[in-house]
């Protein structure tokens, strides 16, 4: 059984990495909302500016990690490590979208999603809320909201200290355009006992 076990966290834990004076605005004229988001139960909601000098931001949540597996009988710290089978990103991008996604554990950058080059139409809009939606685009690549990193042979990422995701996301469209937004719902991953599987 090598996945053994799954964290996930609400996507209230969203945090914008620029959000003053840059690409993002008040949602719906709440005052501060650009900084830390309009909050509701389900997650956290943005809106960007659609300045084209200011288009575009990231995004951060952190994800609870495992990082050590404690095997009945084996004393700490030689039980093993924890390995990162997938992640996954819930969210609802409306006149905007997701260009890139990528994953860090500490300050070591493991994994950058093969999403987009700037065409529109590569990146992810709409309704991406539902774990492992999967959409082909009509240049024929296929999109899903669940990732999985793998190395050069084919095998997980050990886990050393917090999975950190990251998500860019462009609101670019101009200042007339409908409301650029993006609510986040939630975030998690998947944890393995082995390197490969």
């Amino acid at each position: 059984m090598p996945v053994i076990g799954a964290t996930t966290i609400n996507g209230n834990a969203v945090v914008a990495q620029h959000p003053a004076g840059g690409a993002l605005r008040d949602v719906d004229g709440r005052a501060y909302t650009a900084v830390v988001g309009h909050r509701l139960g389900w997650g956290a909601t943005y809106e960007g500016t659609g300045d084209f000098h200011l288009s575009d931001t990231w995004f951060h949540i952190p994800i609870p990690t495992l990082n050590v597996l404690t095997l009945p009988g084996v004393p700490l710290p030689s039980s093993g490590r924890i390995f990162l089978d997938n992640f996954f990103v819930l969210f609802e991008a409306v006149n905007c979208r997701v260009a890139g996604i990528h994953a860090w554990d500490n300050r070591d950058g493991f994994f950058r999603a093969p999403l987009p080059t700037m065409v529109a139409d590569e990146g992810m809009s709409g309704d991406w809320s539902v774990w492992g939606r999967t959409v082909t685009n009509d240049r024929g690549r296929t999109l899903t909201n669940i990732w999985r990193p793998r190395n050069g042979s084919g095998g997980r990422h050990a886990m050393m200290l917090g999975l950190g995701i990251s998500i860019f996301v462009d609101f670019s469209g101009g200042p007339d355009s409908p409301a650029r937004r993006i609510t986040f719902f939630g975030a998690g991953a998947d944890w393995a006992d082995r390197p490969i599987g």
